[in-house]
């Protein structure tokens, strides 16, 4: 439940900052890679969040400020991340319906599990994908995301690969 009110919040912090115009949110289904994990390579789980436009550099190249959070698990291995950066997006392919975009983000993540008990560490990496429009105010996006976490002295650099949608408060 603690999990549930995290992502709800998460999401609802962006999504009423800031004018309906400028604002989306997402929800995805991820696969991570955790090399080495003691309950297998990969936990499974949700990811959430939002965004905010900042500013447009031409028709090319948008700004936006991102909030996510990931919520992964398997066998009682959890690791559980929120983290926030710049996401730059790149819609001069909008006639065809794809929008590549990338992102950097800095935050925190806690992993557990039946033998380590827990570590709360920092959290940084990139994540890069293409989003495709469905509606003109719902995008069917998937991407990759790259995460080196600092706990183990670098034994987990986490690699996510994530598909789902994003709703737009705007129609576009």
């Amino acid at each position: 439940m603690k999990r549930i009110a995290l992502a709800l919040t998460l999401v609802l912090a962006l999504a009423t900052t800031a004018h309906l115009h400028a604002q989306a949110v997402y929800g995805e289904f991820s696969a991570s890679n955790l090399p080495g994990g003691p309950q297998g390579d990969y936990l499974y789980g949700g990811t959430v969040g939002a965004m905010l436009d900042i500013t447009h550099f031409g028709k090319h190249v948008a700004l936006s400020g991102e909030m996510q959070g990931r919520f992964l698990s398997k066998n009682g291995e959890l690791f559980d991340s929120i983290t926030f950066g710049p996401r730059f997006t790149f819609p001069f392919s909008r006639d065809h319906g794809f929008v590549p975009f990338a992102s950097f983000q800095v935050g925190f993540g806690r992993y557990s599990d039946a033998t380590v008990h827990g570590t709360t560490n920092d959290l940084y990496g990139g994540n890069a994908g293409v989003m495709k429009r469905v509606t003109k105010r719902l995008d069917v996006v998937v991407d990759y995301g790259y995460e080196p976490y600092g706990a183990f002295y670098g034994k987990y650099n986490i690699q996510s690969y994530s598909a789902g949608v994003v709703y737009f408060f705007h129609k576009r």
